[in-house]
């Protein structure tokens, strides 16, 4: 995708998503370049999975992407999400 698309993309995703929980000014704006960020990523971990299955190694590209995640996002964040879902 072109910078401009995504960036379009990620703009209409956080008017979207504004619809439902109200955020102004910098918390919407770090909403829309969280969503631009995450467009970003999707494609390399399309080609990153895909690669995987091409070498035999989904399994351990699995746990080692799960590892990661979960030593990146911080403990008290996924409590709040876990609330949120509940």
């Amino acid at each position: 995708m072109e910078a401009k698309a995504i960036h379009a993309l990620s703009q209409n995703l956080a008017h979207w998503f504004n619809r439902c929980t109200n955020k102004e000014g910098l918390e919407f704006t770090k909403m829309e370049i969280g969503i631009e960020v995450i467009l970003i990523n999707v494609p390399k971990l399309v080609i990153m999975y895909f690669i995987a299955i091409i070498l035999g190694v989904v399994l351990q590209t699995l746990i080692i992407h799960g590892a990661y995640i979960l030593n990146a996002i911080p403990l008290d964040y996924m409590r709040s999400i876990v609330q949120y879902v509940r």
